[in-house]
C-alpha cells in the first residue's frame, strides 16, 4: 500500500507505452500502478471470521492491507510473511524536528497504525515492511511533497530516527515508485529508445543520492535490516533500464541496497519466456531481462552483487474500475494470482511477490470501485484468495 499516490493520474502509456486504454485485454489482464489509503469504510465493514488452517509465514508473500486482528489472522491464513505499510516523512515530521535523530523529538508524529500492526505481526511471526517516502515543505524548498529534499542528509536523519522508532520493522523501502513524475521530482518524461541527456539523469541522480543516504542511515541504526531501493514501475516517465543505468551517485558508482524493488503490474499473464512489451520496459514476465539490467548496471564489488527483486505490488482488479485500466473476472484475478506466486517462488532472483491489496476498494459513488482485493470490501473470500493461500 504506498498508500499515499494519486491513483487516477495513472496513464497506461507510463506503465506500457502503446498499449490502448480502458480497454480488457484479449487475454485476462492486471494492470497499474496504484497505492490507495486504507478507508476507514473498509475497517467498519471488515467483518469476517479469522481463517481455518493457518500457513506457515513465507518471507515469499507480502501484503498491503488494513491492521486489524481480523486481517492478520487472514494474513496468517494466506502464509504471508511480509505485511507493508507507508510511512510519509511529509505528514510524520511536518515541522522541522531539532533533533532529527531522535524518534522522541517532539516534532515527530508517528503513526498509530503502524505500532498497531507490529503488535499484530509480531506474534504471528510476520516481519514489516515499511516505505518510507515524500518530503516536507522545510526540506523540499517549501514545494509539494513529491520534490526531493534539498539536503539528503535531511533524508537519512528522518530514516534513522524511524528505524530507532520501529526496532521490529526489517524492511526499508526507500520512495515510493521515484520513475513517476507523479510521485518524485525533479524528474523528466523521456520516450523512445534514447539515451538520457544530462538534464534528464538529474532525476534518477538525485534518487541515487537519496536511497545511498538511506542506506547509509539505516545500517548505522541496525545493520541486519534490508534496504529496497530503485522501487521502480513496468513503465514509468523514464522507463526501468533508463533510469537503472542512471542511477549514479557523484562518484559515478550506484548506490547502495541489499534488494532491488519493482511494482510489476503488467496486462499480461506472468510468463519468463516472453519477450518485453516495449524497449526498456520490464513486468513480471521480464525478471529475466530485468536481472541482467541490474547485474550490469547497479552491481558494484562487494555490494549490490546478484540482487534480488521484492515485488511490493502486484495485482488484478475483478472489476472496471477508475484507478487501472485492465481488469477481468474472479476467475481471471486467481489464475494471475497463481501464475506470478510460481513465476517468482521458481525464478532464483525473486525475493518476494507483494499482493496489493487484502480487501476491495467500497462502493464509490461513480461506481468504478477498485476491486482488487483477494477478499470483496465486506471480507467475502474470492478465489484469488485461495490461489494466494496455497502459491
Amino acid at each position: 500500500m504506498s498508500n499515499f499516490l494519486q491513483p487516477k493520474d495513472i496513464l497506461v502509456t507510463e506503465l506500457f507505452p502503446g498499449t490502448p486504454s480502458g480497454v480488457r485485454p484479449q487475454r485476462r489482464a492486471p494492470f497499474a500502478l496504484i497505492s490507495l489509503v486504507a478507508i476507514a469504510t473498509i475497517l467498519l465493514a471488515f467483518f469476517f471470521a479469522a481463517g481455518r488452517a493457518e500457513a506457515a509465514p513465507s518471507l515469499r508473500k507480502a501484503i498491503w492491507g488494513p491492521a486489524t486482528p481480523q486481517a492478520f489472522n487472514r494474513y496468517s491464513q494466506l502464509g504471508v510473511g511480509i505485511y507493508q505499510m507507508s510511512i510519509s516523512w511529509a505528514s510524520v515530521a511536518a515541522t522541522k524536528p531539532a533533533q532529527p535523530r531522535n524518534p522522541k523529538d517532539p516534532a515527530y508524529a508517528w503513526l498509530d497504525e503502524l505500532d498497531t500492526a507490529i503488535k499484530l505481526a509480531k506474534p504471528r511471526g510476520i516481519r514489516v515492511a515499511v516505505n518510507i517516502t515524500f518530503s516536507p515543505r522545510w526540506a523540499n524548498g517549501n514545494r509539494q511533497r513529491r520534490w526531493a529534499p534539498k539536503r539528503p542528509a535531511d533524508f537519512a536523519n528522518f530514516v534513522a530516527a524511524t528505524v530507532k522508532r520501529y526496532p521490529y520493522v526489517r524492511y526499508w523501502m526507500i520512495w515510493s515508485e521515484p520513475s513517476r513524475r507523479a510521485n518524485f521530482l525533479p524528474l523528466a518524461r523521456v520516450t523512445g529508445k534514447r539515451q538520457l541527456s544530462r538534464k534528464e539523469q538529474v532525476g534518477p541522480r538525485t534518487y541515487a543520492r537519496i536511497l545511498d543516504s538511506g542506506y547509509k542511515a539505516v545500517k548505522s541504526v541496525n545493520p541486519n535490516d534490508f534496504v529496497i531501493g530503485g522501487n521502480t514501475i513496468p513503465g514509468g516517465s523514464i522507463r526501468p533500464l533508463r533510469f537503472i543505468q542512471a542511477m549514479r551517485l557523484p562518484n559515478g558508482r550506484p548506490p547502495r541496497m541489499d534488494l532491488y524493488g519493482h511494482n510489476a503490474y503488467s496486462p499480461r499473464f506472468p510468463k519468463l519466456s516472453r519477450r518485453p512489451a516495449a524497449f526498456g520496459t520490464a513486468d513480471l514476465s521480464d525478471f529475466d531481462t530485468l536481472a541482467r539490467w541490474l547485474d550490469r548496471y547497479l552491481g558494484r564489488a562487494g555490494r549490490n552483487h546478484r540482487l534480488k527483486i521484492f515485488v511490493s505490488e502486484y495485482s488484478l482488479p475483478t472489476s472496471r474500475n477508475a484507478v487501472i485500466p485492465f481488469w477481468g473476472n474472479r476467475r481471471d484475478q486467481a489464475r494471475y494470482a497463481a501464475g506470478a506466486l510460481r513465476l517468482t517462488r521458481n525464478f532464483e532472483r525473486s525475493y518476494s511477490l507483494g499482493w496489493f491489496q487484502l480487501m476491495d476498494q467500497p462502493p464509490q459513488r461513480d461506481n468504478l470501485e477498485a476491486d482488487w482485493g483477494l477478499l470483496t470490501w465486506r471480507g467475502q473470500i474470492k478465489p484469488a484468495f485461495w490461489a494466494f493461500k496455497r502459491g
